[in-house]
């Protein structure tokens, strides 16, 4: 496809790939597939020595790992790591969570749903389908407040 950029996993700990792959084979399997950087893998020693086997074994060419390293190693230096590794903590707010940062993430949120189907014109509500029951289900592994779909549920809520 031509993309350039870094390729990262999710935090592979998430069980998706996981779920049916060990952490090693799923982390071999992420590189042979084109990605640069494995997250969080379950067992950081064990997936270290499988995707050095699989380089060893020719399962994974040399030059493959290399270009991971060079644009991992080219992204830190446009980002000027090198030079400045420690965040300023002062500065944090300004970059993290910033005016101009939140409100295109709400934009972009707000592009982001689809409407796939809307069979029997059930969208939008109409004040006879807010008088039934909603019924919304929300799967998730996350045991704290930040599982997928809270704000969901709590916009429909009010």
């Amino acid at each position: 496809m031509g993309f350039q950029g870094l390729i990262v996993t999710d935090a592979m700990t998430m069980g998706g790939i996981t779920n049916a792959f060990t952490a090693q084979d799923a982390a071999v399997r992420a590189v042979q597939a084109g990605v640069d950087m494995v997250l969080l893998p379950s067992d950081p020693p064990g997936v270290i020595r499988a995707l050095v086997e699989a380089v060893t074994s020719g399962a994974i060419p040399e030059s493959r790992i290399n270009d991971s390293v060079r644009r991992i190693l080219k992204l830190k230096a446009r980002l000027g790591l090198p030079d400045d590794r420690l965040v300023d903590m002062r500065q944090l707010s300004l970059k993290v969570a910033s005016k101009a940062n939140l409100q295109q993430a709400a934009l972009t949120f707000e592009k982001s749903v689809t409407l796939v189907k809307n069979e029997g014109e059930i969208l939008p509500f109409s004040p006879e389908a807010l008088a039934k029951k909603i019924v919304v289900f929300s799967l998730s592994s996350d045991a704290d407040d930040y599982y997928a779909g809270k704000t969901f549920i709590q916009e429909m809520q009010k």
